[in-house]
């Protein structure tokens, strides 16, 4: 998930761009590049339609998986786990199989 929305399988349109400023310093950045989104291509066949109204206005950061089916969530969330348990010397077959909601939506107390 390197770029804001973009999910697995999804085909993305980037170009590489020559940093004008260091953000951190403040000063000239020669010499460095960063990777720009251009456009997106190709939708990723586990994405679907999000249910939340405010999703694809970019207003609220809440839900940043809720255009990847719910099934693909929990598989790529278990690959991420998996991947920062081996990341700090622990076995990566250590996680147990995840245990999916009844009910995905509507859970966070506000």
């Amino acid at each position: 998930f390197a770029f804001d929305r973009a999910l697995p399988g999804e085909r993305l349109h980037l170009y590489v761009a020559q940093n004008a400023r260091d953000r951190f310093k403040k000063r000239q950045a020669a010499g460095t590049y960063r990777v720009v989104l251009d456009r997106r291509g190709a939708a990723s066949p586990d994405q679907v339609k999000p249910v939340c109204q405010h999703f694809m206005e970019e207003r609220c950061g809440g839900c940043t998986f809720q255009h990847l089916s719910y099934e693909a969530q929990i598989r790529e969330k278990t690959k991420l786990l998996a991947l920062r348990s081996i990341e700090f010397g622990l076995p990566g077959d250590l996680l147990e199989p995840a245990i999916p909601s009844p009910s995905p939506y509507g859970f966070h107390g506000r």
